[in-house]
């Protein structure tokens, strides 16, 4: 009942079949056992907290985490509740941060865009990818983003255009072939 290592495993499966209480059992155990991974731990915690509705209480387990290979990512899920509560220009505050990180960077952007998308700010999501894109005009990423921006707020040149720009960077790029796809079938 001590091992550190089984209580994370059951914790694991517990998560896995969609038993957030039992998992948050076997977890917290875990962590208090001494397991070798305790961020990791705690970034689940955290997300079961913040599955529940509990955005407090997940902030506290992510604001524990020490570890760089885990901080960019509780910062994200410490947005995402934020934005849940309603506290959309907070979260965005969070993810504003100065990151060592281009790929760190990057990931907050997103983030940054899917909040503000989420909060049916679809133009303001829109603006943001456009500022990243003037600096890298050719992320395959940043202007897939940008073209189903542009779809919500019916652009359908713009989702066009980018959508084009995308494939010809990316040939194979299923996601982007796909929208296009559709996007003309839909207008004829």
């Amino acid at each position: 009942p001590d091992d550190a290592e089984l209580r994370y495993a059951a914790g694991l499966l517990s998560l896995q079949l969609d038993e957030p209480a039992t998992a948050e059992m076997h977890l917290a155990r875990a962590l208090a056992a001494g397991h070798p991974q305790p961020d990791l731990i705690r970034l689940h915690l955290g997300q079961i907290a913040a599955d529940r509705g509990e955005g407090e209480a997940a902030r506290k387990w992510f604001a524990e985490i020490d570890s760089d290979e885990l901080r960019p990512e509780a910062t994200v899920r410490s947005a995402f509740s934020l934005a849940r509560e309603g506290r959309v220009e907070a979260a965005r505050a969070l993810l504003q941060r100065d990151a060592d990180d281009a790929d760190i960077e990057r990931r907050y952007l997103l983030a940054e865009a899917q909040i503000l998308r989420d909060a049916g700010r679809p133009a303001d999501a829109l603006a943001l990818i456009d500022t990243a894109l003037r600096e890298s005009p050719d992320d395959a990423g940043l202007l897939y983003e940008s073209a189903m921006l542009a779809e919500r707020i019916d652009r359908l040149d713009l989702l066009e255009t980018r959508l084009r720009r995308v494939l010809e960077l990316q040939p194979d790029h299923a996601h982007a072939l796909n929208a296009l796809g559709y996007s003309l079938a839909d207008r004829n």
